[in-house]
């Protein structure tokens, strides 16, 4: 009893190169090309398609295995990543610091039991370490397709037993509606759920598996090939980050791959050509391979450079090619005889070491394994308020505020706002010398502003439950406000993440702006003024001016300089910069302190010096990311919250 697809399809194999072709010029940041993650869902698709005709061509036959078919997903997947895995294992034992290697070991291991889509998911909190840091991100996709590949056959089963064939059309439908829907709904609302877990993504592979049992009674001319390729080129071409993905937009792409399927074009030119028969049988190896060739040259700042960058791509496809002839074609050559104890002993003998590997990789400590300069610059990353987990809020859940009371002592001072404050709040009880406490009310990515809302943030719902708790505590205590400020109304610096708030307000109140203008920001110094002045009522209120923002995540930037042996130099940005950058916010600030007698505290005064304010001084770093100052930084404010407080 076998479980193969009789037939090869061209059109499929040509899709395949067209798929990694978007994925890999999208990824390398190929202008043009702003849409090339929908190469993903072609995958998706093309994986419907042939895992229902598989399983459905079993069922009729009466010959289908669950354990065959499972064999053969992990004989055709696991090799080629066990092989990436180890080889990323053992070359990061040699170059990457602790903090990174333990992030690749854990992402190793989530790969291999393919749970990396849940794990990337978990992780996606508001200091998730960005995209190109992670090595093995793009394994995500091959996790939700083994999460199909799972329970795609018990479903057809179920199905089949309640009504044969016609019922397990009418059940593809039924659930392929339904994860549409879930995806509709969660893609704006939870656009990281969406995009990783199985839920939201379930109904493209289910198209790709309706389109094989329709495509089975009649093929479509070339004209829809045609119009299936001009749904997926537009997608690449006008596609980009900024839509809410996969949603209703991936309808896009997958009816383009729809018709280009149910076409079958055996002899097209866009599928039946020598390069794209070759790279679509290089196509799985290239997609796991391409991924941390442009990690590396993130790392090393490289993928700026038109040089680097189609070095990168000549290089992914080596790899790719290299894997495919070397570890591919002869596993699949060598267990096509084997008997079925054999295979499943070797199926389970990868996925075995590489999780032993990861493991012993995830507790490694060994002293001397990098350079000492290297590890203290990175491990600032994690220089930041233990308590953080536990005290600032995420999601619109409210804080346990017994567990955010920080120091010994009476209550003496309530810190409010957003995640600068849980960043900062350590040197405020510092400044109390273990002679007080203090209560932090904090909420990431929200502002202490009366009426902000922001998407996927409950900011007003925790707003108001703040200053409720406020209000309940006696008045000589006082608030002291740190926010983030300017990015709220200014939006994010380029480059950084999200990338769609870019020149774009963070949070509105009548209604959203899709740019900064002279209404919006005029609504922002009012909110501020409003909201300072309304809490400063019954006590005492401090507000901070913004941390400066640097230009850099400033550990990863001096820690991948030192692996590429550059000479670690101090960050900073100019005192001019950061004026310019929050003049809204300080004339607001001003406004609030004469109209309602709150007191500013300016951390440049202890931030900068000489014009300038610094990041770092040498393997000294005061921020473990671009803007949140570290706990080595954070202790410079004490001062200023001592004598704030104690006059």
């Amino acid at each position: 009893m076998t479980i193969k697809i009789k037939e090869f399809r061209n059109d499929i194999n040509g899709l395949r190169a067209w798929a990694v072709i978007f994925v890999v010029l999208y990824h390398f940041n190929i202008t043009g090309f702003s849409g090339g993650f929908i190469g993903v869902d072609v995958f998706f698709v093309i994986s419907g398609f042939l895992m229902t005709k598989i399983i459905v061509s079993g069922f009729e036959k009466e010959s289908f295995s669950f354990i065959l078919f499972y064999l053969s997903r992990l004989i055709r997947i696991l090799p080629a990543l066990f092989s990436l895995c180890i080889f990323l294992l053992i070359i990061g034992w040699f170059w990457l610091p602790s903090i990174d290697y333990n992030n690749l070991s854990t992402h190793s291991l989530s790969a291999i039991l393919f749970l990396s889509n849940i794990k990337f998911w978990r992780e996606a909190g508001y200091f998730d370490a960005e995209s190109h840091e992670k090595w093995l991100l793009h394994t995500w996709s091959l996790s939700v397709e083994m999460q199909f590949y799972i329970i795609l056959p018990i479903m057809v089963l179920f199905l089949w037993k309640m009504g044969g064939k016609k019922a397990a059309i009418l059940g593809l439908i039924f659930f392929s509606i339904i994860s549409l829907l879930v995806s509709y709904y969660a893609s704006p609302k939870w656009p990281t759920a969406a995009f990783f877990l199985f839920p939201a993504r379930a109904w493209e592979m289910l198209a790709g598996g309706l389109t094989w049992f329709f495509s089975r009674r009649k093929k479509l001319t070339w004209h829809f090939e045609l119009i299936g390729f001009s749904l997926i080129f537009y997608s690449v071409f006008f596609f980009d980050t900024y839509l809410d993905w996969p949603g209703l937009s991936a309808l896009v792409p997958v009816l383009g791959c729809v018709l280009v399927l149910f076409s079958d074009r055996k002899n097209s030119i866009l599928t039946g050509n020598f390069i794209a028969q070759t790279l679509g049988n290089w196509s799985y190896s290239l997609y796991l391979w391409h991924w941390p060739v442009v990690v590396f040259l993130s790392y090393g700042g490289f993928l700026s450079s038109h040089i680097y960058v189609l070095l990168g791509i000549i290089t992914s496809i080596v790899l790719g090619a290299t894997s495919y002839f070397l570890i591919e074609v002869p596993t699949r050559r060598a267990l096509s005889n084997k008997s079925l104890v054999v295979k499943i002993a070797y199926s389970l003998s990868f996925v075995m070491m590489a999780s032993l590997l990861s493991i012993v990789a995830i507790y490694q400590k060994y002293e001397g394994r990098i350079n000492k300069d290297l590890e203290l610059v990175a491990s600032s990353s994690n220089d930041k308020n233990p308590n953080g987990e536990k005290c600032l809020a995420a999601s619109g859940i409210k804080t346990d505020i017994s567990n955010c009371i920080l120091g010994k002592g009476d209550l003496k001072a309530i810190v409010l706002g957003d995640s600068h404050a849980d960043a900062i709040v350590n040197s405020v009880v510092d400044s109390f010398n273990g002679n007080g406490s203090v209560l932090e009310l904090a909420y990431a990515g929200c502002p202490t502003l009366i009426g902000a809302k922001r998407d996927g943030h409950d900011c007003e719902g925790f707003n108001k439950y703040a200053i409720e708790i406020i209000s309940k505590i006696q008045q000589d205590i006082p608030v002291i406000i740190i926010n983030r400020s300017s990015m709220y109304a200014l939006g994010t610096l380029k480059g950084e993440n999200p990338a769609s708030l870019y020149g774009k307000p963070a949070v509105y109140f009548s209604k959203k702006y899709d740019s900064v203008t002279k209404e919006s920001r005029e609504e922002y110094i009012s909110s501020i003024i409003h909201t300072s002045c309304e809490i400063s009522k019954n006590r005492k209120v401090y507000l901070t001016t913004p941390v400066p923002e640097m230009n850099f995540d400033i550990p990863k930037k001096l820690s991948h300089d030192l692996m590429f042996n550059r000479e670690i130099v101090d960050i900073f940005i100019e005192i001019s910069d950061y004026h310019e950058r929050n003049k809204d916010v300080i004339y607001a600030q001003n406004i609030a302190r004469n109209n309602c007698g709150v007191e500013i505290l300016d951390v440049t005064k202890y931030l900068c010096e000489n014009n300038k304010c610094y990041g770092n001084k040498g393997t000294d770093v005061f921020y473990f990311d671009d803007d949140h100052l570290s706990e080595l930084g954070n202790r410079k404010l004490s001062p200023m919250f001592s004598g704030a407080l104690s006059r």
